[in-house]
């Protein structure tokens, strides 16, 4: 009796050792199994969430790369199950590859975009994000790039782009470059300035640089935009084609005079030219405050050796564009897509932003911490100049011209400048022709 006790004891034991062992066998939610490495179907799906993000600002280098890097990582690291798949494409080749994505089927979750997003927004590429992103911040907190301006691209009035740059156009020099030239102060007129640029050329250096490589529309378009809206004009009028006005005859035909002398650099592209002037070896640019970032990579003695001076044309406009965050209407994740376009034009990120690459988003509440302010101007001096002149920039974006048609009326636009540079074409007629190439995109 007592060994039958004793073996039915015996028995339970075993029993119960073998039900905690099975227990401990068996895999929880996410766990994974050290035999195979296989994990649990739940884990398997959260690691499934990647987002493609393709941008040119993972491949200009410096301040770039370092803000965008820096802040898909504390999304991530915010986020866990996420992934951020961040990887470059260069700015001159982006939207071509995004038509080719799209045309596969294939496109990216998050892409950028500026004033050419219209087609994509007709044409049904994009997400609205009226529902996954805080509609209040961004009428209460953003300028009229992104209250304005950017609605009128969607038909339907709903927001298919947050903008993260609002970005405005002044000459930006290195001083101790200028004074080699024999130059103690920024010139005021066209005249001192093509005179000075001559100066410049003397001393070995390339004295201005600008878009003007073949094929390159949208680059010549922004920065022929430049020329025209500083002398008061415009690409359009009353929602028409001006490209025949005189504003944009003299902007053309100062480009020409510039361009005959040997003052324009030829055959570079932008992000090239910009790490020239970083190094001393372009004199003048008219551009944004993020050649600051890209210069002190190029050279770090550019702190303290870096200004920008107002325009020297009497009207004092500034050519303005703008870019932002959208998703594809194809993503499987548009609240996540919604909420990293949140996270990146949040006040903090956009903080980060101007602070690391010295760019102006159009939040509006961003000196109201008057910390970071006092920071960013006692930091970037130079800086103040462009917040003095916001309130003398222009849109550059051609308004009247369809959105579908927007690409091709940069192509005329640009068309024209290489004829007249090239070929040497006659100024008033080329752009009598290209107005009217213009006007047949309305129809």
């Amino acid at each position: 009796m007592k060994k039958c006790r004793f073996f039915v004891s015996l028995l339970a034991m075993m029993l119960s050792i073998g039900i905690i062992l099975s227990a401990c066998g068996k895999q929880t939610s996410g766990q994974q199994d050290s035999n195979t490495g296989i994990t649990s179907k739940e884990e398997q799906t959260k690691e499934e969430i990647v987002l493609t993000f393709p941008h040119w600002y993972f491949s200009h280098g410096g301040s770039f790369d370092r803000w965008a890097y820096e802040a898909i990582d504390e999304f991530m690291e915010k986020n866990p199950g996420i992934k951020i798949d961040g990887f470059p494409v260069a700015y001159e080749e982006y939207w071509a590859k995004m038509d080719i994505a799209i045309a596969a089927g294939t496109s990216n979750d998050i892409m950028a975009f500026g004033s050419n997003v219209g087609k994509y927004i007709l044409n049904g590429h994009l997400l609205p994000l009226n529902d996954y992103i805080d509609m209040e911040d961004f009428k209460n907190n953003f300028n009229d790039i992104q209250n304005v301006n950017i609605p009128q691209f969607a038909p339907d009035g709903k927001t298919y782009i947050v903008a993260n740059v609002s970005a405005y156009y002044m000459p930006i020099y290195r001083p101790s470059v200028l004074k080699k030239a024999g130059w103690e102060e920024f010139p005021k007129s066209y005249e001192e300035f093509f005179k000075m640029l001559g100066d410049l050329k003397n001393i070995g250096v390339t004295p201005y640089a600008m878009m003007t490589n073949p094929g390159n529309f949208n680059e010549q378009f922004i920065d022929i935009g430049i020329w025209i809206i500083s002398q008061g004009g415009h690409w359009t009028k009353d929602n028409k084609p001006n490209l025949d006005s005189k504003e944009v005859i003299q902007a053309y035909k100062m480009i020409k005079e510039l361009y005959d002398a040997g003052y324009i650099i030829k055959d570079t592209d932008k992000g090239t030219y910009r790490q020239m002037f970083g190094s001393g070896d372009v004199g003048v640019l008219i551009d944004g405050p993020w050649v600051y970032g890209q210069a002190y990579t190029v050279d770090p003695t550019v702190e303290g050796d870096f200004a920008v001076a107002p325009i020297f044309f009497t009207n004092g406009k500034y050519s303005a564009g703008w870019e932002g965050f959208s998703a594809s209407s194809k993503t499987k994740y548009p609240e996540i897509c919604g909420k990293l376009i949140t996270f990146l034009t949040s006040k903090e990120q956009m903080q980060k932003f101007m602070e690391i690459v010295t760019i102006i988003p159009p939040r509006t509440d961003l000196f109201d911490d008057a910390a970071f302010k006092n920071r960013i101007l006692n930091k970037y001096p130079w800086m103040g100049v462009f917040v003095e002149n916001a309130a003398n920039v222009v849109d550059n974006y051609p308004h009247g011209i369809p959105a579908e048609r927007n690409e091709e009326f940069r192509k005329i636009a640009g068309t024209a400048l290489e004829r007249i540079l090239y070929e040497n074409a006659e100024i008033e007629s080329t752009l009598k022709q290209a107005q009217e190439e213009a006007m047949k995109l309305l129809n």
